[in-house]
């Protein structure tokens, strides 16, 4: 899937969502998931050497991209299990949108008033 990581996040009106006086950017939220120590592993453990070189260079991939990079399903799998860990659900809705180029959901209908 191609995904434009140049994009920012956008707050719920649909403005760019700012922290530390800047734009936060798919980029900036991809590259921070993919570098930050959490321990995600289902047994606990850390991982891998060979892991996290390749979080090192998928987050270097992303960080130095022109313009869309295409990922495979196993690293939107991986993206996405990396940003829940460290955000919000506004980030990661914003973000999981982004990658799957899709709607998180559907619009709930207005209740009726009477």
């Amino acid at each position: 899937m191609k995904v434009d990581f140049s994009k920012p996040i956008l707050n719920l009106d649909g403005s760019p969502l700012e922290m530390d006086g800047k734009v936060l950017t798919l980029s900036s939220v991809a590259t921070n998931a993919l570098l930050m120590t959490v321990q995600d592993q289902p047994d606990g453990k850390r991982p891998d050497p060979d892991e996290a070189v390749k979080k090192y260079a998928l987050a270097m991939d992303i960080h130095n991209a022109k313009g869309p990079i295409n990922l495979d399903a196993e690293e939107a799998v991986l993206l996405k299990r990396l940003i829940v860990n460290i955000y919000g659900p506004l980030v990661v809705g914003r973000a999981y949108e982004m990658i799957e180029g899709k709607p998180a959901r559907g619009k709930r209908p207005q209740a009726e008033t009477s």
